[in-house]
C-alpha cells in the first residue's frame, strides 16, 4: 500500500513539474531571445560604424544622434540615395521606409522636404506611426501617388491619398481626409472602391484582422460604396468570403452589400461560389444561412458541390469540405440577406 502511495506522489509530481516547465518554458524562450536581440544591439553599436549619412539612416539600430553627426559635418539631408529599391530616391523617402520615426523627423527638422517622404507609401503599407509624424510636420495631404515608378504593380499606379490610407487600414486619415472634402466613394479608374481595397489583402495577425473588421465598419459609417469592386473585379464581400470572415460578411450585408455580388456583374463567381471554392465553411454557412443562391458557378466553371475546395491542398482540406458538402446539400432553412 505504501508502495502505490508513494508512486502515485511520484506520479502527480512528476504531471505538476510537467505542467510548470509547459508554462514557464515559453517565457524563457522569450527572454533568452530578448536577451540575444540585446547583445546583438550591443555588439553592433559598438563594432558597427556608419560611412555616410545614408549609411547611417539605413542602419537598423540608427539614432538620431549618430545621423546628426553626418548632417553636422555637411552631408545635405536633400540628397538622393539608391538605398533600399536600387533606384535613386530622395533621402528622406527612403528614411520613412525604416522603422526609426525620430530619425526621418530629424531629416525633415533638419531641412529635408517633408513630402519627399512619400506619404502614400506610409499609409499603403500601414506604417502609421510613420504616417502621424508626418501629418504633424506638415506633409501635403492633397496630393495623389507620387512618382509611379516606385510603385510597384499597375493596381497602385494612380490610387488617391484616401484610397492608399483604405488599402492600409488607417481609418484615422480617411477620416481626416474626408472632413478635407475627399470622397468617401471614390472609385478609380481601375474600378476600386474603398471597401475592396481595405479587404483585398489577407490579414497576418490578430491586430491585423481587428484593423481589417474596424475599417469595414468605418468605411460603411462613412458612406461607401458596399458593391463598389477592386482587383479581379472583387466586392468587399467576395474578399471577406475568400478570407473566411464571418464578422465582415455580416456587416457588409447589414451595411448594403448584395449577397450575390455587385448588380449587374456578369462573369465573376458569386461570393458564396469564392467561399466555397476558397474551402471557408463559416463563410459558407453565414451565406447559405442568408439567402444565397446555390447554383453558382466558381472561377473554374463548376458547380457549388464540384468546385469545392478547389485549392490544391486536399490533405488539410478534407474536414472543412465535408462540412462545406454537408452544407450544400442540407436542405435550406435561412434567410434573406
Amino acid at each position: 500500500m505504501k508502495s502505490r502511495t508513494k508512486w502515485t506522489l511520484f506520479t502527480l509530481c512528476a504531471i505538476a513539474l510537467a505542467g510548470i516547465s509547459a508554462c514557464v518554458a515559453p517565457w524563457v524562450l522569450i527572454g533568452v531571445g530578448m536577451t540575444l536581440e540585446s547583445a546583438a544591439k550591443e555588439k553592433a553599436l559598438i563594432e558597427y560604424k556608419p560611412i555616410s549619412l545614408a549609411d547611417a539612416v539605413g542602419w537598423k539600430y540608427a539614432t538620431p544622434e549618430v545621423v546628426a553627426t553626418f548632417i553636422d559635418r555637411g552631408e545635405d539631408v536633400r540628397q538622393t540615395t539608391t538605398f533600399g529599391t536600387g533606384r535613386s530616391q530622395a533621402l528622406l523617402r527612403f528614411a520613412a521606409q525604416m522603422p526609426n520615426v525620430e530619425v526621418a523627423r530629424l531629416l525633415i527638422r533638419r531641412g529635408a522636404p517633408v513630402d519627399d517622404a512619400d506619404l502614400w507609401s506610409c499609409l499603403r503599407n500601414a506604417n502609421e506611426p510613420m504616417a502621424r509624424m508626418l501629418v504633424d510636420e506638415g506633409a501635403t495631404l492633397a496630393s495623389p501617388a507620387s512618382d509611379p515608378e516606385m510603385h510597384f504593380g499597375e493596381e497602385e499606379i494612380g490610387l488617391e491619398l484616401v484610397q492608399a490610407a483604405a488599402n492600409g487600414h488607417q481609418i484615422w486619415m480617411i477620416r481626416k481626409l474626408v472632413a478635407q472634402g475627399a470622397d468617401a466613394r471614390i472609385v478609380n479608374a481601375h474600378g476600386q472602391g474603398l471597401l475592396a481595397l481595405a479587404l483585398e489583402n489577407e490579414s497576418m495577425s490578430p491586430a491585423e484582422e481587428q484593423a481589417r473588421l474596424d475599417s469595414t465598419t468605418a468605411l460603411l459609417e462613412l458612406g461607401v460604396d458596399p458593391n463598389a469592386t477592386g482587383r479581379d473585379r472583387y466586392s468587399a464581400l467576395h474578399w471577406s468570403a475568400y478570407y473566411g470572415k464571418p464578422k465582415e460578411i455580416v456587416a457588409l450585408l447589414a451595411g448594403g452589400a448584395s449577397i450575390e455580388g455587385p448588380p449587374g456583374q456578369v462573369g465573376v463567381p458569386s461570393p458564396l461560389a469564392v467561399a466555397v471554392e476558397r474551402c471557408q465553411p463559416e463563410a459558407v454557412a453565414l451565406l447559405l444561412d442568408r439567402g444565397a443562391a446555390r447554383d453558382a458557378k466558381t472561377t473554374q466553371g463548376l458547380g457549388l458541390p464540384e468546385g469545392a475546395c478547389w485549392t490544391g491542398y486536399p490533405e488539410l482540406n478534407r474536414g472543412p469540405k465535408a462540412k462545406i458538402m454537408s452544407l450544400l446539400t442540407a436542405p435550406r432553412r435561412g434567410r434573406p440577406a
